[in-house]
């Protein structure tokens, strides 16, 4: 049994060449078919490889088998994570550092219209760099608009070059692809240079009795014989964290600000919250971010609401396998439809409306496990332990000094505007000190 459109040998699915052809949005496309055949639906692309989308959460951890593994591994890079120099207390630290900087900018501006995003990019990187590599920016520094670009040009690059090559191999043999893999690979130089740089200055000044940073621990953990290997693997976890930060939890925190400027009685709440158990000025920590059941409700609300990777390729299956009746060919590519996910009204009631209390009590535990915002895997892991980490202690020292604004009263600036991840068409807000 299967549930999908027509296939046309070698071509695909009718619907896919559409899509192909007018320059559509693969999420738009998923939402489509969702509403005609359910849940789970089926189509091929070009060379007739099967495609097989997932709309809801019960499905997804059936179809990869290991809901309870999954959660086991994830728990188990955290931990390593942690005996690696990743402890989240620090991070907050530094970010709360970071942030009451940003917010004495903030109160010079005096009620001015600002680009949060830009803002918080670079606060943010400071925190990320600062918290690896014991490094930060001076003020308006060229190099983070670089850093920022580069990873722009990284993440739409590799989700375009991806894609294209999956649903059409023979495009690796056309200049513009070609084009597209020369400008990710300058990029990827670009950034795995300043890394490198910084990896050797470490190595050339490190302390076995004081670790600066995550670099001087993940070096001091690591086995001489395996330098070569070691090294490299730190090089990618590294781009992984300064990439991360780069691009999600800013977008993230912008997407906050501008819902909780829409919503003033969510942001007076969470306000409320914050100053009550930390007052006006002390840091946030890993503990309090537990005390704080509305401050998370509401990240975790924005982070279903906005969802910032509509469709998530999850894995290709390495056998034939079934779902609830439906046969699953070998070497289907499995995706995700996470707006789908997070928009679900037998899950959610009312998945259009912004209302932080769903995620409250015991019922709302249960929803929080169903908001897959940073996707699933490994690499996933490291990216939403720290982007959860910036988006509580930012929050925390933003809302207790700042109350934001739209620009004009009744202005509705979240539209989506979808390059990879769903990013706000504007970013621009008013803040006042309180």
């Amino acid at each position: 049994m299967r549930a999908g459109p027509v296939s046309i040998p070698l071509l695909g699915s009718w619907e896919f060449i559409q899509l192909c052809w007018t320059g559509g949005r693969l999420e738009d496309l998923c939402r489509r078919l969702g509403a005609k055949y359910g849940p789970i639906v089926f189509f091929r692309i070009a060379l007739d490889t099967p495609v097989v989308v997932i709309r809801t959460y019960d499905a997804l951890k059936v179809l990869l088998a290991d809901g309870s593994k999954w959660q086991h591994n994830r728990k188990f890079i955290i931990r390593t994570l942690g005996r690696l120099g990743f402890n989240r207390n620090k991070l907050e630290t530094l970010a709360s550092a970071e942030c009451s900087k940003l917010v004495e900018d903030l109160v010079e501006l005096k009620g001015q219209v600002v680009n949060i995003e830009r803002d918080l990019t670079g606060a943010i990187a400071n925190v990320t760099l600062k918290f690896i590599m014991n490094f930060e920016f001076e003020s308006h520094d060229p190099r983070i608009g670089e850093l920022k670009e580069a990873s722009f040009h990284i993440v739409r690059l590799l989700a375009n070059i991806q894609s294209h090559l999956d649903f059409f191999p023979w495009l690796a043999h056309f200049s513009s692809e070609r084009s597209d893999v020369k400008t990710l690979a300058r990029s990827l130089d670009k950034v795995s240079d300043f890394i490198k740089a910084r990896i050797d200055e470490h190595i050339e000044t490190l302390d076995e009795a004081h670790p600066r940073d995550f670099i001087d621990e993940y070096l001091l953990q690591t086995p001489k014989a395996d330098h070569d290997t070691s090294i490299e693997n730190l090089l990618v976890m590294l781009k992984d964290l300064l990439l991360g930060s780069l691009e999600p939890p800013p977008i993230a925190l912008s997407w906050t600000i501008l819902l909780l400027a829409k919503h003033p009685e969510v942001q007076e709440r969470v306000r409320a919250e914050l100053t009550e158990l930390l007052g006006d000025h002390r840091a946030p920590t890993v503990e309090d971010e537990r005390q704080c059941p509305y401050t998370q409700a509401t990240i975790e609300e924005t982070l279903r609401f906005v969802t910032l990777t509509p469709i998530n390729r999850h894995s290709t299956t390495q056998g034939a396998t079934s779902l609830r009746g439906y046969h699953i060919p070998a070497g289907a590519m499995v995706l995700a439809d996470q707006h789908s996910l997070h928009h679900d009204p037998a899950v959610w009631g009312d998945p259009d409306v912004f209302r932080p209390d769903r995620f409250l009590g015991e019922d709302g535990a249960k929803l929080r496990e169903q908001v897959r915002a940073f996707g699933f895997g490994p690499r996933v892991c490291l990216a939403e332990a720290h982007a959860r980490s910036l988006l509580f202690a930012f929050l925390a020292g933003l809302l207790r000094r700042i109350e934001f604004r739209l620009p004009q009263k009744g202005q509705v600036a979240t539209m989506p505007v979808y390059q990879v991840l769903s990013r706000p068409s504007e970013t621009l807000v008013v803040p006042f000190p309180r």
